[in-house]
C-alpha cells in the first residue's frame, strides 16, 4: 500500500509554512495528519477551519479527547499525545 509522505516544513511555500507554524504553536507539534494535508494547502485550511468550527460546539475538550483516544485505539494509533486533539489542553478526565 502506498502512503503519502508528510511534507517537510523547510520545503513548503511561505503560506503553508505559516499555517504549520500556527499548528505547532497551538499543539506544540505538527501531527503527521496536518503535515500530509499540507500537500494540498486548500485541504489543510479547510480541515483547520472545520476543526475550529466544531470546537465551538457543545462537546467539551474532555469529550473530544475521549472520542479521539477511542478512535485512535480502534485504529491502533498509539503515537498521538493526549493533547493532540484538544488544541494543547490536556484531558482532565476522572475515572468513575
Amino acid at each position: 500500500m502506498s502512503r503519502i509522505v508528510p511534507v517537510v516544513s523547510s520545503n513548503v511555500d511561505a503560506k503553508v509554512a505559516a499555517t504549520l507554524s500556527q499548528v505547532k504553536a497551538s499543539l506544540r507539534m505538527v501531527p503527521n495528519l496536518f503535515a500530509t494535508l499540507a500537500h494540498a494547502p486548500v485541504v489543510l485550511d479547510g480541515y483547520l477551519s472545520l476543526s475550529k468550527m466544531l470546537s465551538r460546539g457543545r462537546v467539551s475538550v474532555a469529550q473530544r479527547e475521549i472520542v479521539a483516544l477511542a478512535v485512535g485505539q480502534e485504529n491502533e494509533i498509539s503515537t498521538l499525545p493526549l493533547g493532540a486533539y484538544g488544541h494543547g489542553q490536556g484531558c482532565r478526565c476522572e475515572r468513575g
